[in-house]
């Protein structure tokens, strides 16, 4: 616009369409500063200017702002508004999110506001961490749920998706062929009885591979954390943290009840036991334990004889 023969280069004064006060000045701020006020109120208009003004660096620090605040309340409006303004760097963490997370987000109100065209593309995807294709099915029911009157007849479209010969014989015939949903379709009970054809004739399974998307999808586990507990510098901190691979970042957790170096750590069912250690003046015996879900250090009982850099094996 000012850098070309156009009116505007020539001109004391400029009128800027659809760009309010608060954004402009926001920009200026960018401009010279670096820094930009960023809010979930004010991104669509940020982006808006910086499609019309044709500024790549805004554009593109918005998405790395996004990266390190997406969470599944604002996964799928990033998601849109990165495809709207073409910012491909934050459709592809908004992705990644999503496939991270997807048993989690499947059932928010979130993803059942989402059209039939995204709903599909997403179910479609090889790369969903789920543990098992029930979760994938799960998910087509909670979405024609939030609107059944308007929604029932995508049921024969969406079927399709879930990768029905994954499923165990027992969940395809107890939850999905009797399912309302799909039970009164034609198109839905065909698709089925193949499935059952697949599970009774694994002789024939070579033949199904034109009616099913039979390959498993990438993740079947979801990853876990990996926690570091205490420490030696010139004291013996008590602090511990965890490194979440969904987001590739260390943060910190509760810290433990004592402050201790050189411990023996055990970990079962979602919870680890720390037993021991030294605490710069003593050897110790005493015992914890962490609820990863909960969050919470509870302290145990002591060992009969004070450890360190022990081993530990549960049984």
């Amino acid at each position: 616009m000012f850098t070309c023969e156009m009116i505007e280069a020539y001109s004391n004064v400029i009128t800027l369409p659809n760009i309010d006060a608060d954004t402009m000045e926001s920009i200026l701020n960018f401009a010279y500063s670096g820094r930009l006020k960023f809010t979930f109120k004010n991104i669509e208009r940020l982006l808006r200017a910086a499609d019309y003004l044709q500024l790549t660096i805004l554009s593109n620090r918005c998405a790395e702002i996004w990266k390190y605040r997406i969470s599944e309340k604002n996964v799928f409006s990033i998601r849109r508004f990165a495809l709207m303004y073409n910012i491909p760097q934050a459709v592809i963490d908004a992705d990644c999110y999503i496939q991270q997370n997807f048993c989690f987000i499947s059932k928010t109100t979130e993803f059942a506001q989402l059209d039939f065209t995204t709903v599909l593309n997403i179910l479609n995807w090889d790369q969903l961490h789920v543990d098992y294709e029930g979760r994938i099915f799960e998910a087509v029911c909670h979405w024609i749920e939030f609107d059944i009157s308007n929604r029932l007849v995508f049921a024969p479209k969406l079927l399709p998706a879930v990768r029905l010969p994954l499923l165990r014989p027992a969940y395809l015939i107890d939850k999905v062929s009797r399912n309302p949903y799909f039970c009164n379709s034609m198109e839905c009970r065909d698709l089925i009885d193949e499935a059952k054809n697949y599970h009774l004739m694994p002789e024939r399974r070579s033949n199904f591979n034109s009616i099913f998307k039979i390959n498993i999808r990438v993740c079947t586990e979801m990853p876990g954390n990996i926690y570091v507990l205490g420490g030696l510098n010139q004291i013996q901190p008590s602090t511990v943290e965890f490194y979440d691979p969904t987001i590739k970042k260390w943060k910190p957790s509760k810290v433990m009840t004592s402050q201790r170096t050189r411990v023996g750590v055990a970990v079962s069912n979602g919870k680890f036991y720390v037993v021991g250690g030294y605490n710069g003046s003593e050897r110790l015996r005493c015992v914890e334990m962490f609820d990863t879900v909960s969050g919470n250090w509870v302290s145990l009982f002591q060992c009969l004889n004070v450890v360190q850099q022990c081993v530990q094996q549960l049984w």
